[in-house]
Formats: C-alpha cells, structure tokens, sequence
C-alpha cells in the first residue's frame, strides 16, 4: 500500500487524480475569538482483495479548523486533534491534519480487506469495489465562549450512496474542555429532558403518541435519550440521530431542538449554557 503526496490549491481537490494524497493552501477567517483555517486533503488507494478482483478506495476531507485563540491556541488544537480528527497523542497538531484522510483510508481499508502489500499495480479494469468516502468538517456556532464543529461524512458505494451522517462536537472556550451533557445538565435535568425530547418529537411528526411514532418508522424510541450528539446555537440545542438509531433508514437522521428558556431550569451551575 503506497501513498503519493502532493501540494494544491484547495480549488483543485475535487479534480485531483486517483492515487495522489493532497493538501491544499488553508483559508483563514476570523470568527468571534477563535481564528479559523481551512485545508483540503485527499488520498486514495487500491488492492487486491482476497475474493479476487480489485477495490479501489478514495478518501475527500476538507477541514476547517482552529488555528488560533491566544494563549489557548496549542490547547484547543490538541482537543480538536484528539475528539474530532481521532489522532493520538503522538500527533502533533500539523501532521494529525495532514494525515487525516490516510489514517480514514487505512481504517476502512483494513475494515473491507486485508490489503496485500506486495500488490502495487492492479488493473482497472476488474474493480469490484469502488469505494469512496468524502467529509467535511465545519464550525456550526463559535460565539459566546462556545464553539461547535459538525462532521458531515458520506459514503459511497459501486456510485450508490450507502451513508450519511453528522457528527457534532462542542467546546466550552472559558474551561477549555470539551462540553457533554453531563456539564450541562443537572441528573435530574436529563430525566426530565427526555420526557421534552418525547414530546417534541410528536410535536414534529403530527402524531398523538408513541404508537403512532412507531407506525411511521421510529421503531427505537428506547434510544430517544439525551445524548452528546447536538450542537448549540443561541436559541437552544439540537439533538442529531444516526440513521437506524431511532427510526428506518429512509428517516434519515432525525433531529430534535430543544429551545434554551426550556433548557434552562436543567442547567448545572457552571454550565457552559450560562454563557448564552
């Protein structure tokens, strides 16, 4: 397994050839207090795979990140690297960005074949698999002491899409920590919030109650609990599924807000909230 990288600007990703990782010039922008930068990075690969035949694998990431906050630049770029990118302490902060789409790709890549090493040039023309993955990671709030980024991951397969779904993740930028629902919301807040993420649901679907959910789809309301699977706004909080987590697949991911003057008699003293 061999990758190729290569510098280009980050308006030529989505033309880049086959085979070549790249990394295109970052943009920087300036967004409340945190400075943010973008960089987009693609890679790809094919080998043998052990039923015979081919698979060819391509990886597209374009990630928006913090690239300063004062004194606290070093430390929201380590939780970044950690809770989003998935890189390892090893890492530094650079190298856990630039090789972001390789480790994705040699992740997948282990989970659909065991890749022979010795394989350098298989033929095109016996792809059995064609499987390609893009991403992109974006701020959805950075205000008031919080900031949120979304990743938005879509997968393919043989030209069919076969998955999509958003994964949130929120810093507190006063503690520097990551926010769950744990540091905002009381034990007793999250029993109670459960019965509102309920309720709102019927709300959203037009339906009286939960057998009436169950007949359109939602056929696993038992996983209809806070989790920390939301970003924040300054109206309040949304909640986001994964397809199968509550309901079919052609659902997709339900999504349930929750406003903040609802939210607020759940809030733990420090909560990050209060800073809305």
């Amino acid at each position: 397994m061999k990758h190729l990288f290569c510098c280009i600007a980050a308006f030529l990703l989505l033309t880049s050839l086959p085979g070549c990782n790249t990394q295109g010039s970052h943009n920087t922008t300036q967004s409340d207090t945190v400075t943010l930068s973008s960089r987009a990075l693609a890679d790809s690969l094919q080998f043998a795979l052990k039923s015979g035949g081919h698979c060819r694998m391509s990886v597209i990431a374009n990630i928006t990140f913090p690239e300063k906050f004062g004194t606290n630049t070093e430390t929201i770029q380590r939780l970044f690297a950690q809770l989003v990118l998935e890189a390892s302490d090893s890492l530094n902060f650079n190298d856990a960005l630039d090789t972001y789409a390789a480790r994705v790709l040699n992740y997948d890549g282990e989970g659909i074949n065991e890749p022979n090493s010795d394989f350098n040039d298989p033929s095109s023309n016996n792809i059995k698999i064609d499987y390609n993955r893009q991403i992109t990671i974006y701020p959805v709030f950075n205000r008031l002491g919080i900031i949120s980024f979304c990743k938005d991951d879509i997968v393919t397969k043989n030209g069919t899409k076969t998955l999509r779904e958003h994964t949130y993740y929120n810093f507190d930028l006063k503690e520097m920590a990551p926010i769950d629902i744990n540091s905002i919301f009381t034990d007793d807040g999250i029993l109670e919030l459960t019965g509102l993420m309920r309720a709102e649901l019927l709300a959203m679907n037009n339906v009286q109650n939960e057998d009436e959910l169950r007949d359109i789809g939602y056929y696993n309301l038992d996983n209809l609990t806070p989790t920390n699977n939301f970003y924040i706004s300054e109206k309040g909080i949304t909640w986001s599924y994964k397809p199968n987590d509550l309901a079919i697949m052609r659902i997709g991911e339900p999504k349930i807000f929750i406003s903040l003057d609802l939210l607020k008699p759940f809030l733990t003293e420090n909560s990050p909230l209060n800073h809305l």
